[in-house]
This record gives C-alpha cells, sequence and structure tokens, in this order.
C-alpha cells in the first residue's frame, strides 16, 4: 500500500524494499499508541454485550415436544 502512495503521489522517496519496509515499519510504530489510546477509550466508554444465546426461542424449532 506504501509503494502504491509513493508511486501515484510521488510525495515520499523510497528506493527499494528494506527502506520501505523500515519505513513502514516506523509509520506503524508510530501511529500504534494512538491505536491502543483510542481503543482503551472506546473500551471505556461502551459497555460490554453479553454474548448471544444459543437457545434464544427465535430458533424456528417446535417450543414443545412433539414426539
Amino acid at each position: 500500500m506504501l509503494w502504491l502512495i509513493v508511486w501515484l503521489t510521488g510525495l515520499l522517496a523510497v528506493d527499494g524494499f528494506w527502506p520501505l519496509l523500515g519505513t513502514a515499519a516506523l509509520m506503524w510504530a508510530t501511529e500504534w499508541p494512538s491505536r491502543l489510546a483510542s481503543a482503551a477509550a472506546e473500551a471505556r466508554t461502551s459497555a460490554l454485550q453479553p454474548p448471544p444465546d444459543p437457545f434464544w426461542p427465535d430458533h424456528d424449532l417446535p417450543r414443545s415436544p412433539l414426539y
């Protein structure tokens, strides 16, 4: 993806695979703390939802024994 941005825009000069990989790793490392912070903030604001009940009455099975 980074290589495509370099090729389309020409804004970033990366010569070769290893410098490109290093640039991607550097960008990931600088973005990682902000992603952790936003995930933690979202986890604090949203309540945990209970897991879905596999035996919910709307399972299209008979509600009384028919045998």
